[in-house]
């Protein structure tokens, strides 16, 4: 379409995304943007500590603050925490 085409044209030309294809988008990136709302934790002592919210780190990074199923709050020391993960269906095993 050259200059006169274009300002002569009844309708407006779109040169962004159709309608259709927005609210997918939209829904696909709020999806990639949520983080794992459960998470596993394997213990020093091989114990798993699973199915809590994300745990946060103290201040002084001394030990982590858990939430559980129940809501009741937790603390478990920094130094006996191997591996945080995602909750998954499978056991948590150790790193080899």
């Amino acid at each position: 379409m050259n200059t006169q085409e274009g300002i002569a044209a009844t309708t407006p030309s779109r040169h962004g995304l159709p309608a259709g294809k927005i609210l997918p988008l939209l829904l696909a990136a709020g999806m990639l943007a949520g983080c794992a709302r459960r998470y596993d934790m394997l213990l020093t002592n091989q114990r798993v500590v699973s199915n809590v919210r994300k745990p946060k780190l103290s201040p002084d990074h001394s030990y982590y603050i858990i939430v559980d199923r129940q809501g009741r709050t937790n603390t478990i020391p920094a130094g006996e925490v191997n591996v945080i993960q995602p909750h998954q269906k499978s056991p948590l095993t150790a790193p080899q």
